[in-house]
């Protein structure tokens, strides 16, 4: 039992997900104007992508062997290989969510980027944009839209008689 804690605790030390420590995390939602400070990077990501893969790899050899190793010509088993297992089903649930949530960060920063690149070059002119519920403005079937327009295709489209 003493080695199965031993090893859960040596797992929660050495494993940190990198896309949570090192990424700078972009927010919510945010203005096209305003220039958001976030990492693009997907390179933390793919780090938490190996140390996972390793780490399968580990197990999957430890089931495959049973615990089992040969020294000296000799097979010795081990009975910890419970322990292995669970610690790390764990290392590959953190480093797995890290890079999920990395990936997911560098997307949503490469998106943000990208619309206020549009916003610096002119491309994209927030007063174009229909004001809620008239003619072209985005809608939900049923609601959003003002009198004498229905949503139809996500749009405020007139009445056709």
């Amino acid at each position: 039992m003493k080695l199965v804690a031993s090893m859960l605790a040596g797992t929660l030390v050495t494993t940190s997900g990198c896309s949570w420590i090192f990424m700078n995390k972009p927010p919510a939602s945010a203005d096209a104007q305003l220039d958001v400070d976030c990492t693009e990077s997907r390179t933390a990501p793919v780090v938490d992508t190996v140390f996972a893969a390793l780490y399968v790899i580990g197990m999957a050899s430890t089931l495959a062997t049973g615990g089992s190793s040969s020294s000296g010509g000799t097979m010795t088993t081990s009975t910890p290989t419970t322990g292995i297992i669970i610690s790390g089903l764990i290392t590959v649930g953190i480093f797995g969510a890290s890079a999920y949530s990395g990936y997911s960060w560098a997307a949503r920063c490469r998106r943000m980027h990208g619309a206020h690149d549009d916003y610096e070059e002119g491309l994209l002119d927030r007063t174009m944009d229909p004001a809620p519920g008239t003619r072209g403005h985005q809608c939900r079937k049923g609601r959003g839209c003002d009198v004498g327009l229905e949503c139809a295709q996500g749009r405020c489209l007139e009445l056709q008689h």
